[in-house]
Order: C-alpha cells, then sequence, then structure tokens
C-alpha cells in the first residue's frame, strides 16, 4: 500500500487590485463644499467599489489650471481611464492620450449637454447609465484637432489649443459670449436664441477660409467655424457630414446677409437641409479661418478672446475614448470609410 504524501495547501496569493478611474470635474458646476455633491460623490464611489474597481482618483478643474495638469496627474498615476465630469471651462489633456481611455460622463442635473457627450451618444441625465459606459464600455480612437491661435495676424508664437469638437471666428463666438452663466441660470438653452438674435444684428465682415494649405476663399460673412463634431447646442446640426474619426475636418461659413436670410437659413438647419448659399462647407485636413481685424474666436465653447486667425489641424485618432457599443460600431463604419476614401483599405 502507498501511502499519499501529505502536500501543504499554498498560500492564497493577494488578488490584484482591480481597475482604477480618475475623475475630473469643473467646481463652478458641482461645489465640493455642498452635502449634496459629498453624497453623489460617496454614491459614485461605491458605484466602483461595488463593481470591483478601485476607489476613483478626484481632481477639479479651476481657471488657472483647465484641465492639462489634473490629466497628467491621472496618467502618472497609472489610472486606467479617465472620466470628465461637469462640461463648462476644463479641456483635459497633454500626457500620451494614447496610453488610457476618456470615458466622457455626464452627471444629472446638467442642463447644458456638452457636445462632446451627445456626439459619443454618452447618456445624459442618467448617472448610473453614464458610468454603465465606463465599466462595459468600449475603446475606440477619435480624432483631436490642433489650434493655432493668431491674436494679431504677425503672432511670432501663436497660441496652440486641443479641440475635441469645433472651433470657430465671429458669429458662433459671438453667440456663446452672449449667453453667459446669469442669462442660461434664468432662461437654459433660450439664452442661446436671445445671444444668437443679438449676434446676427452684428455688421457682416470679410473671412477667409483656406483649405490644405489652397488659396483661400473670401467672402462677406459672419464668420466661420470648423471641426470635427457637427452637433450643437439644442441639437442644431450645423455639419452633418462632420464624423469623429474620420481623418478631416468640415468647416461652415455664416454667410446670410438680412435677417430673412437667417430665418430661412435656422428652418434649414432644423431640417438638417442647410442651403450652400447661405452656409458653404467645405473639408480638408487643415481649414485656416482669418480676418482683417479681431473677432471673437471659441474653441469648444469656450470663448478666447478675440483674434484674427484660427488654423485647425487633424490628429487623426490621436485619443482614446470608451463608448457605447452601437457608437462603437458607428466609429468602425467611419475608420473603414476613411480607410477606403484614403486608399488604406485592404
Amino acid at each position: 500500500m502507498t501511502a499519499t504524501p501529505h502536500r501543504t495547501a499554498s498560500p492564497t496569493a493577494p488578488a490584484a487590485p482591480g481597475p482604477r478611474a480618475a475623475i475630473i470635474v469643473n467646481p463652478t458646476k458641482f461645489d465640493n463644499r455642498h452635502a449634496g455633491f459629498r453624497a453623489r460623490r460617496a454614491a459614485v464611489d461605491e458605484l466602483f467599489l461595488q463593481r470591483g474597481w478601485q476607489r476613483p482618483l478626484w481632481a477639479s478643474t479651476a481657471a488657472e489650471f483647465p484641465g492639462t495638469a489634473q490629466a497628467e496627474q491621472a496618467l502618472r498615476a497609472d489610472v486606467d481611464v479617465v472620466v470628465v465630469g461637469g462640461g463648462g471651462r476644463h479641456r483635459p489633456g497633454g500626457g500620451d492620450p494614447a496610453r488610457r481611455s476618456w470615458g466622457p460622463s455626464r452627471p444629472a442635473r446638467r442642463r447644458h449637454r456638452k457636445p462632446v457627450a451627445r456626439n459619443l451618444d454618452i447618456p445624459i441625465g442618467d448617472l448610473h447609465a453614464a458610468f454603465g459606459v465606463v465599466f462595459h464600455g468600449i475603446d475606440r480612437a477619435v480624432d483631436v484637432v490642433r489650434v493655432s491661435v493668431d491674436r494679431t495676424g504677425h503672432d511670432v508664437e501663436p497660441e496652440e489649443h486641443v479641440s475635441l469638437v469645433m472651433a470657430g471666428v465671429g458669429f458662433d463666438a459671438a453667440v456663446m459670449a452672449g449667453a453667459g452663466h446669469s442669462l442660461k441660470r434664468h432662461l437654459g438653452h433660450l439664452a442661446y436664441v436671445v445671444s444668437g438674435l443679438r449676434a446676427v444684428r452684428r455688421a457682416p465682415g470679410e473671412f477667409s477660409v483656406a483649405v490644405d494649405g489652397k488659396a483661400p476663399l473670401t467672402r462677406r460673412s459672419h464668420g466661420a467655424m470648423a471641426g470635427n463634431c457637427g452637433t450643437v447646442t439644442m441639437g442644431l446640426t450645423l455639419m452633418p457630414a462632420a464624423q469623429l474619426s474620420d481623418g478631416l475636418l468640415d468647416g461652415v461659413v455664416f454667410a446670410p446677409q438680412n435677417l430673412t436670410q437667417w430665418a430661412r437659413l435656422l428652418l434649414q438647419v432644423a431640417l438638417r437641409r442647410p442651403s450652400p448659399r447661405l452656409m458653404p462647407t467645405t473639408r480638408g485636413r487643415q481649414i485656416r479661418i482669418s480676418c482683417p481685424n479681431p473677432q471673437p474666436v471659441q474653441i469648444d465653447g469656450d470663448v478666447l478672446g478675440t483674434a484674427v486667425a484660427l488654423t485647425l489641424t487633424v490628429d487623426a485618432g490621436a485619443l482614446l475614448v470608451r463608448c457605447t457599443p452601437r457608437t462603437s460600431v458607428r466609429l468602425q463604419l467611419e475608420l473603414e470609410e476613411r480607410g477606403t476614401a484614403h486608399g488604406l483599405a485592404a
């Protein structure tokens, strides 16, 4: 009879820590000292812990630190995903965006639906559904727009910014500037209507748009904008062909010359059939918008003073975002279309 040797059970190895997220919020939208926000933060922490994640790393933006430093801090902390909440004046960036996923989340009770979340189909107004994208979403690469701001027309070192949505000179920036926090607090989205009515009364000027270094097209208009997302506040689509991952920028020029033409254009935009005469479009990898006199400029809805020129350059597939399965399919189709258009298809 052969005895079976006694085997001492090996000690169980400690479980590896779960993934970790960083959550960057805009403190102008959330008061960190308010009991309601503290309760919401605790609820969010519990959501992550219940799903086997570590407790999130929280960071807040500030006027002098609009998001870049916080994003770099998150990357140094080796987090797996960065969640952006709160909207308004913050634009996380910096570090190596390809290393991590970015999951935009829209907390509840937000009246201003940020275009990034809208164009990524992130659930708005449903906190659990929004964080469900973080837990169960799919990572996809989207384009980033590099924006050079020339304040004087002969800046030796123009300001460099990053955009995920769109940037513009003239009319659109004037609308954003006129819809201040006080007006939005009292009127909600109607604040943009009031501001728009004021902006259309501005006298048109000369604006030039140059695509991919070609000769510029100059015409009398109220301004121009370009980007890789076409849907703005109130669900209006100004650039129906714009896609997040097609490697191209889309641009429009606001060309109405009187109130009647503005009313006609608004109806056409609502029906998603804008007239090329009232709102000419263009497309390319680089779009430069210029004017002889300083005009208000905006990047992703943030008004950044005045300038005489914006140069937008697409950085294809530079940012990894976590999105819903439906959005993932759409972005994959856009990527395949881009490959076919650029002769890259297999």
